[in-house]
């Protein structure tokens, strides 16, 4: 009868599929890390204003343009009385009588 001899030796025979698992096992990992990293990071917040169209910006501008001329005027008619009354009260406060009595009759 024969008897068996072991010798020792070590066998370093892994499949390559494990080693494929640890390589995906690790990039999922730095993945994880990375999405995890960027989304701690601090963003910056704009305001994106609204762009107007040329029709918008021609009215609004002709309208503070109308309103500016509307002042200018009431402000000189209103410079014209004033100066008149200051000039020439008593015909001023004729004219005042002359109108209230127009209108009371």
């Amino acid at each position: 009868m024969t008897q068996p001899i072991f010798i020792d030796k070590a066998t370093t025979d892994i499949p390559y599929q494990e080693y494929l698992l640890i390589l995906i096992v690790a990039f999922l990992v730095v993945m994880l890390a990375y999405v995890i990293y960027k989304g701690t990071e601090p963003v910056e917040v704009t305001e994106i204003i609204p762009e107007l169209s040329v029709e918008e910006l021609l009215s609004k501008n002709i309208e503070e343009e109308v309103e500016e001329i509307q002042d200018d005027e009431s402000t000189g008619i209103k410079k014209e009385i004033e100066r008149f009354v200051d000039e020439k009260p008593e015909a001023a406060a004729q004219l005042l009588r002359n109108w209230l009595g127009q209108d009371w009759e």
